[in-house]
């Protein structure tokens, strides 16, 4: 499956593909898992997605409220200007917590 979530180098959850409202919950769960599994920070890897909209956005809140439930915190690094764009609009770029280099 091309459009998935796989975990690197131990923390890095990388999202791959595109996602959309018929993939969302399978990816969704796969990363929930990932996140079950972590005993350390991690950082949320946007660079391999190859289109992202407002399903992407819901994605990265419910991973942040699994991470957050198991006390990590998470990074989200890579993320495409338009994506970007799309939470700055929503105000979630107040919430969602990017890489600082952004």
């Amino acid at each position: 499956m091309n459009d998935s979530v796989v975990l690197k180098d131990g923390n890095i959850l990388v999202l791959k593909g595109f996602v959309n409202p018929e993939n969302v919950m399978v990816i969704r769960k796969a990363g929930e898992d990932i996140i079950s599994t972590l005993s350390s920070d991690a950082v949320i890897d946007l660079s391999a997605i190859t289109s992202a909209g407002a399903v992407t956005l819901s994605l990265l809140l419910a991973w942040l409220r699994a991470a957050k439930n198991r006390n990590i915190s998470i990074v989200v690094t890579n993320m495409p200007d338009k994506l970007f764009d799309m939470a700055r609009v929503s105000g979630l770029e107040l919430v969602l917590p990017f890489d600082a280099s952004l």
